[in-house]
């Protein structure tokens, strides 16, 4: 693979990137650099060295740790840790990143008690750092020790919106929110597996043998501009949008409906032509919330035209959710998130022609109502919703069309203690493959710096994807500290728009 000098190449990418964000993406040319000061905050919270977390946080254990002492006592940051995850908030990495993060802003002390008037409010306290929403802890429920009463008390609940830690004098255990309501029981994804390496199994707690837990604690969320978690019946926002002069829509008959528009596609509102629709943290967790953010071309940001027919279209996210009415409310305000595919109503949309290359976005459930971004904000983070038309630019959309996804592929990626290989697999949505004209990876500390790059020329193939990856010794010529966090990214310039992949962090054995 060609290597040119660093100077060269970097102000190569800087100039390419520029000339996307000014020309082809919907942003501003700064997009960039705040991306790197945003990422740069919430990486330094990720500590992990030689722990052996699973990929998934449902099967975070406290006894894949490095350290000792969270192996013992450290189900309190596991079982946060895990309610953080399903809210999207879990820049930490891990819960020791966590652990770290709470015990330096004073929520834990050195011997990993919580402090006493900050006792269960660490995860409020980290959510309301990083923005974007509040978690707010409700309550503490007594426990009558009967398991199958207990978890009836539990699902309650969850049923009502909640989000539930079991407490006991010797142990805390995660409730999974969308487990339990998957489940229609209480499900715990406990945290300890004793020094082993093993993950957790996910019990259900009306059969755990473990009988101890004496309360549970319960926490409300809601998401930045949205309504609070515990509203079981429509999650309605009652903020009004940019135009609080609803209206109907009109006879269906007269609406210019679009049709033959199925594809990938960024969709960026007119009131903040900077930002575009956006899985919070695009987990692959069903009711994760739907709002705008910064235009990156990540595939949080992806969504998928499915024609469905008579007009209707599923619009399906990065991680195979729909985009979905919450608990397909026909009233203006009712939020909108994605949700696994159920074939209802909720989940089919219309596109209408609005003029001037923007369309309105229609949910079936109600079509007097168009897909709206709250008080037609321009903020990073402002919830989206349904909202009576009213012509205001916070209900037109464009169609940015998606020339590529970048997923990492595990099967060449591998990890060693000064050296790794770190690979990705480039996927072509609506352009050939002979459209792309670069690729590379750059590599950042832990504290987003560069220290590394590589670049070349695309491959060319008759497949639809192909696979890139670097040897971070050899073609990078870094070479990395045993016990190291770094952040691998890779881009491909289509186009000529620069796409950026989702950020890999790793850290090196010792």
């Amino acid at each position: 693979m060609n290597k040119k000098t660093g100077l060269r190449i970097l102000l190569t990418f800087l100039l390419a990137f520029t000339f996307v964000i000014s020309s082809v993406a919907p942003a501003s040319a700064a997009t960039y650099v705040k991306l790197n000061s945003s990422v740069k905050k919430k990486i330094k919270a990720n500590t992990s060295s030689t722990n052996k977390f699973h990929s998934d946080w449902r099967y975070w254990s406290q006894g894949a740790s490095a350290n000792a002492d969270m192996r013992k006592v450290g189900c309190r940051f596991v079982a946060y840790s895990k309610l953080l995850a399903e809210v999207g908030y879990d820049d930490f990495g891990d819960p020791d990143g966590f652990r770290k993060w709470a015990t330096d802003h004073k929520y834990f002390n050195k011997n990993f008690q919580e402090i006493d008037k900050t006792i269960g409010k660490a995860p409020c306290g980290y959510v309301s750092a990083m923005g974007g929403g509040t978690l707010k802890l409700e309550g503490v429920v007594k426990l009558a020790q009967n398991n199958k009463q207990d978890a009836e008390t539990i699902m309650k609940y969850i049923n009502q919106g909640y989000y539930v830690v079991a407490c006991s004098a010797r142990h805390f255990a995660y409730v999974g929110h969308q487990a339990s309501l998957d489940a229609g029981k209480a499900v715990l994804l406990d945290s300890f597996s004793g020094s082993t390496v093993n993950p957790a199994q996910i019990v259900t707690y009306a059969t755990n043998p473990n009988n101890t837990y004496t309360k549970f604690r319960y926490y409300s969320f809601t998401p930045s501009g949205g309504s609070s978690s515990n509203n079981s019946s429509s999650n309605n926002n009652s903020s009004s949008s940019g135009n609080s002069e609803s209206s109907t829509s009109g006879s269906t008959s007269s609406r210019k409906w679009v049709t033959g528009a199925a594809g990938t596609y960024h969709l960026v509102p007119k009131c903040a032509p900077t930002l575009s629709l956006n899985v919070h943290t695009n987990h692959a967790i069903s009711g994760r919330n739907v709002t705008i953010s910064k235009s990156k071309y990540t595939s949080a940001q992806n969504f998928t035209l499915n024609d469905m027919g008579n007009g209707y279209y599923k619009i399906t996210t990065d991680a195979g959710m729909a985009l979905d009415v919450y608990g397909a409310g026909t009233a203006a305000g009712t939020n909108v998130q994605q949700y696994r595919d159920n074939g209802t109503d909720a989940q089919l949309w219309r596109i209408e022609e609005a003029g001037d290359g923007y369309y309105y976005i229609v949910p079936k459930v109600n079509e007097s109502l168009v897909l709206d971004v709250n008080g037609a904000d321009s903020a990073d983070g402002t919830n989206v919703q349904v909202w009576g038309k009213n012509g205001s630019s916070a209900q037109m959309w464009k169609f940015y069309t998606v020339p590529v996804r970048l997923t990492y592929n595990g099967e060449r990626t591998s990890i060693g203690s000064t050296n790794a290989t770190i690979s990705n697999r480039i996927t072509f949505y609506n352009t050939p493959v002979s459209s792309c004209t670069e690729v590379g990876m750059y590599l950042y500390d832990s504290d987003y710096n560069v220290i590394g790059y590589a670049q070349e020329g695309a491959p060319s193939t008759s497949k639809n994807y192909f696979d890139i990856w670097y040897d971070i010794n050899s073609e990078l010529g870094v070479s990395l500290e045993p016990g190291t966090t770094y952040v691998a990214q890779f881009y491909a310039i289509v186009d000529g728009a620069t796409c950026i992949g989702h950020n890999y962090v790793f850290t090196t054995g010792n």
